[in-house]
This record gives structure tokens, C-alpha cells and sequence, in this order.
């Protein structure tokens, strides 16, 4: 078996080595039928983390560096780690994350032992108890995740022609569960195994999580994308999956964020497909009247009340 570690990093001097060592340690105790490389692509860091990085790939064979002249965003950086790659298998590595000691020879023996699959699964360790949940090993279909059956953060090992098949778009730099979703639809189904794989850093402040509030006009307008893309590629199969309402919900989506950015004629076009809910009333009322602007001030003003973290040392 021969497994392609996926790591993109931008400015992770402080974790990046720790990630690199969780692979290097493993590899002198896998079997040698088990073939191993890291493509770490850095996406034009601004702090010391190409340095590092090129010292530690003269001295360790198996790390493939690729390096951006600039920051082109995390999607940018795995599609090329995708495309250098040179083995069947893609493991999912983010760079302030690090894998289990014995991880390796795990999830291979978990292949061998159940071949047939193209998407497999793992368990990440601050989702133990989730996904002690779902039992030791359960088989999922496209359908599960579509309709949210199955909502779990996984550690994702995927055959590679998946990822090229279906490359991370590039201008949406988050909500990487909607292109997981082409990646399921493709392999039809897939294997979850409960075994710990990936060792997790979470309340970074650089999180991707921390970026999703809707208090700029950049979240909006991402927020917007996503919903237009998910109706785009998944409409049809909600449609056939007995679930229209969901396309109703997109439907809404994209006409309340195009209201947000003042884009009314968009908006005025989405808005008869959202349904007729006491929301779709107000918002077509807010249309009506080109009130995109206060209705934007009033949420962002919510929204910062509602997730502003407290400050530290304040009782």
C-alpha cells in the first residue's frame, strides 16, 4: 500500500515541525510493503515556515515541498499537494495537526482488511465521544451525509483520483464539507473505522472556524458562494432524495446574503423559490424597500454580542 500524507501550511513555524515528526517517527516501524511521502505545500507563509520546511525535507526524503510565491488560500494548497503526489491513497494532514503514534500501520491494516472502498474514515481525538456514538465500524452511503444522517468530523483518507475528479474550488477558501460531499457522491460509499488517527490543535486564533460569522461583507459574500455552489451541484439530488425544503433553505440563503451585499435584483430572483415562511415575509419586505443596508448593521451588531469571546482575567 502506498499512502500521500496532504499537508497545506501558512505561517505554522510554531506547530509545523511537530506535524513533520508525528510522520518521520512512524516510518521506521512500518512494514515495507507500506509506502509513505508528506507533500507539504506552503502557501506563501510570511513568517520562518519555508525555512523550516526546506531544512527539514533535505534531511527527511519522504517530505515533498512545494512552495507559493504567495497565499493563495488552504484549497490552492491541497489541490497542488494533490496533484504531486505520487501514490493511490491521500491522507488528510493539516499542518497544526499530527497523527497518532502507530497511525500509519492502522489505517493500512483497516484497507487491507476491507478493500473495496474509496473513502475511509477515522476518528480525531477531540471527537472520541461523538463518534463513540456511531460504534467501532459503520458503513455510510452519499445519501447519509447529504441529508445530514451522518454529521461527524472525520480524519479522511481518500483515493487520490477522487480529489482530482473533483478538485477543492480555489476561490472558496472554507466550507471544505461541500466539496467532502462530490467526494462521497463519487465513491458511493464509504468506511468509518473508530480508531484515533489524527491528534488535533483547536482555539487557534488563526482558525478557519473563527471566520465563518457573517459580521463582514468578505463572509457574506463566501457564505453567498457556498450556497449557490451546493445548489448548483447538489439541488437535484435533494430533489430526488424527497427533500425539496433544503433547496428552499438554499433558495433563502442566497437570497439573504445578496440582500446583505445590497445585490437586490439577485436577491429578488432567489427569494420566490425560498418558500413561504414568516422569515421569506420579512425578507421580502426588506427587499421591497432596499433596507439591505440597516438590516446588515442590526445583524453584524447581534452577531458580535452574540460570539464575542470574554476576556481573559475579567470575572
Amino acid at each position: 500500500m502506498e499512502i500521500s500524507i496532504i499537508t497545506p501550511t501558512f505561517n505554522r513555524a510554531d506547530c509545523l515541525v511537530r506535524c513533520l515528526d508525528s510522520v518521520t517517527n512512524q516510518l521506521r516501524h512500518l512494514p515495507l510493503d507500506l509506502k509513505v511521502e508528506q507533500v507539504v505545500v506552503d502557501d506563501g507563509s510570511l513568517d520562518n515556515t519555508r525555512e523550516l520546511l526546506a531544512r527539514y525535507a533535505a534531511d527527511h526524503p519522504h517530505v515533498v515541498p512545494v512552495y507559493f510565491d504567495c497565499n493563495r488560500g488552504v484549497n490552492a494548497a491541497r489541490n497542488a499537494a494533490v496533484r504531486k503526489a505520487a501514490y493511490r491513497w491521500c491522507l488528510i494532514l493539516d499542518s497544526d495537526d499530527a497523527l497518532n503514534p502507530g497511525a500509519l500501520d492502522r489505517i493500512a491494516g483497516v484497507v487491507e482488511a476491507e478493500p473495496g472502498y474509496r473513502s475511509y474514515m477515522f476518528t480525531v481525538d477531540d471527537r472520541i465521544e461523538e463518534m463513540a456514538a456511531i460504534g467501532d465500524r459503520r458503513e455510510y452511503v452519499f445519501e447519509d451525509f447529504l441529508l445530514g444522517r451522518a454529521d461527524g468530523d472525520f480524519a479522511h483518507l481518500l483515493d487520490r483520483q477522487l480529489l482530482l475528479d473533483h478538485p477543492f474550488d480555489e476561490n472558496l477558501r472554507i466550507y471544505e464539507g461541500l466539496f467532502f460531499l462530490s467526494f462521497f457522491k463519487d465513491a458511493g460509499r464509504m468506511l468509518f473505522t473508530n480508531i484515533v488517527t489524527h491528534r488535533r490543535e483547536r482555539d487557534r486564533s488563526d482558525s478557519v472556524s473563527l471566520t465563518l460569522i457573517r459580521t463582514n461583507d468578505a463572509v457574506i459574500r463566501r457564505k453567498l458562494q457556498k450556497a449557490e455552489m451546493q445548489l448548483e451541484r447538489f439541488g437535484e439530488d435533494y430533489i430526488s432524495a424527497g427533500h425539496p425544503e433544503i433547496v428552499s433553505r438554499l433558495y433563502f440563503e442566497i437570497a439573504d446574503n445578496s440582500t446583505l451585499l445590497g445585490e437586490y435584483v439577485r436577491a429578488s430572483q432567489a427569494l420566490p423559490m425560498a418558500g413561504d415562511s414568516m422569515k421569506t415575509v420579512i425578507l421580502k419586505f426588506i427587499i421591497a424597500l432596499r433596507l439591505g443596508v440597516p438590516y446588515k448593521w442590526m445583524l453584524q451588531r447581534y452577531l458580535l454580542k452574540k460570539y464575542r469571546k470574554p476576556e481573559r482575567g475579567v470575572n
